[in-house]
C-alpha cells in the first residue's frame, strides 16, 4: 500500500509538472507579439522550469533564497528564477558608485561592473554611509523600487535610535546577499512629500461614495451579466467543495 501511495504521488507531481510546463509554453506563444520585457520574463520562467531550478507553488521556489527576497515572476506566478534587486548594474547604481569614490583609485572608477554592489553595500555600512543614510532619511529624497533597497535604510535609522541589536540582526541576514542585491535606495533629486494636498478619508467614506457614482449602462449590464453567471454557478461549485471533504 505504501509503494502504491508513494506511486500515486509520483505520478501526480509529474502530471503537476507536465501542465505547469504547457501553460508556461502557452504564455510564451501568446506573449510573441507583446514586449520584449514580457517574452524574457515568461521564456526565464520556462527555463529555469525545465532546469528543475525552481519549485512550482513552494513559498521558497528558487532552492537556496530565503522567503524575504523578492523574486522577479511572470504571468501565471511563475518564477522566473530572477531577483528584483539584483540583475545588472543599474545607471543610478554606477553612478552612485562613481559620486561616493570618485577620489579613491584603489576602489576602481565604476566602468567595470563586479563588486560595484557589494562595495556600495559594505560602504554603506561605515559612519561615512551611516551619514548618507541619514541625510536621506532626513530629507527624503530617495525611492525604493523594491522592499530590499529599504534594508539598509531600516539599518541606520535602528543605529541612530539606539537599536543596534536589532540592527546587527539585519546585517547578519542580508549580509550573504550584498554581492548580488541592492539594499541601498535609489537616490532622487525631489523628496518624497513636494507639498500640496493629502486626504485621507475612512474606509466608509469610500464605500458610500463608490455606492453613489454614477455607472453607465453598459456598466450595469456587465455586473447584471457577471451576477447572473455566479447565481448559476455557485451552486454547483459548492457541491464540489463539500464532495471534497470527507
Amino acid at each position: 500500500k505504501t509503494q502504491r501511495n508513494h506511486g500515486d504521488h509520483n505520478i501526480q507531481q509529474r502530471r503537476m509538472l507536465a501542465a505547469n510546463g504547457g501553460y508556461l509554453l502557452g504564455l510564451l506563444k501568446k506573449a510573441a507579439d507583446g514586449t520584449t520585457n514580457r517574452i524574457r520574463k515568461i521564456d526565464d520562467a520556462y527555463s529555469a522550469y525545465l532546469a528543475g531550478s525552481v519549485s512550482t507553488g513552494s513559498r521558497t521556489p528558487v532552492a537556496g533564497t530565503p522567503a524575504w527576497v523578492t523574486l522577479e515572476v511572470a504571468q501565471g506566478g511563475f518564477a522566473t528564477g530572477n531577483y528584483m534587486a539584483g540583475g545588472p548594474i543599474l545607471d543610478h547604481e554606477r553612478l552612485l558608485f562613481n559620486t561616493i569614490f570618485s577620489q579613491q583609485e584603489e576602489v576602481g572608477d565604476g566602468k567595470n561592473d563586479d563588486n560595484i554592489r557589494q562595495t556600495l553595500n559594505k560602504y554603506f555600512l561605515t559612519p561615512a554611509g551611516i551619514s548618507t543614510l541619514s541625510v536621506f532619511l532626513e530629507t527624503t529624497n530617495y525611492r525604493i523600487m523594491v522592499p530590499e533597497e529599504g534594508a539598509l535604510l531600516t539599518v541606520c535609522w535602528m543605529v541612530l535610535n539606539d537599536k543596534q541589536d536589532e540592527a546587527v540582526k539585519i546585517i547578519s541576514e542580508i549580509e550573504p546577499w550584498m554581492d548580488r542585491l541592492r539594499f541601498y535606495p535609489v537616490p532622487s533629486q525631489y523628496p518624497l512629500t513636494q507639498g500640496g494636498v493629502t486626504s485621507v478619508t475612512s474606509a466608509e467614506d469610500v464605500s458610500d461614495t463608490m455606492e453613489n457614482l454614477d455607472v453607465g449602462p453598459r456598466i450595469v449590464i456587465q455586473m447584471d451579466a457577471t451576477e447572473t453567471l455566479i447565481v448559476q454557478f455557485i451552486d454547483p461549485l459548492v457541491s464540489i467543495v463539500l464532495s471534497t471533504i470527507p
